[in-house]
């Protein structure tokens, strides 16, 4: 077939195959950088902002457990409870503020895994609040 072509239509076809093969494979390139466009803007817009609210979460309990090992151990350090009472009231406010930030963090974006947790864990804090009190 090509042999009874003459030259100029042999290269005019083997360009033309050339260059749609390479608008092809530029087609495909702007489809797959879009894929991946729309994979990082996924990573930025939802998926870190979820992690760094999940980080919070963690750095607010585990102030919250902290607060609560110190008041532990102040408590079986010394009998006083009269005199270490600004000591507990001001760890009873650093756990009331991460449970408060708790509740901010888990409200704002939709974390259904650390909800209950938190919701655990201030029913926690409620029950060793009476007990210091």
């Amino acid at each position: 077939m090509l042999k009874n072509l003459k030259i100029g239509s042999r290269l005019l076809w083997s360009f033309s195959f050339v260059l749609l093969f390479l608008i092809a494979i530029m087609l495909y390139g702007i489809y797959n950088l879009q894929v991946v466009n729309d994979n990082v803007q996924l990573l930025v817009n939802d998926r870190l902002v979820k992690s760094e609210w999940a980080h919070r979460l963690v750095d607010e309990v585990g102030k919250i457990s902290t607060s609560y090992r110190d008041m532990f151990i102040e408590e079986l350090a010394n009998n006083d409870s009269s005199s270490n009472k600004k000591f507990f009231e001001e760890k009873i406010k650093i756990i009331e503020e991460s449970r408060k930030n708790i509740d901010l963090y888990s409200d704002s974006i939709d974390i259904k895994i650390f909800k209950p947790k938190a919701r655990e864990l201030f029913n926690e804090s409620l029950i060793i609040r009476k007990k210091f009190r």
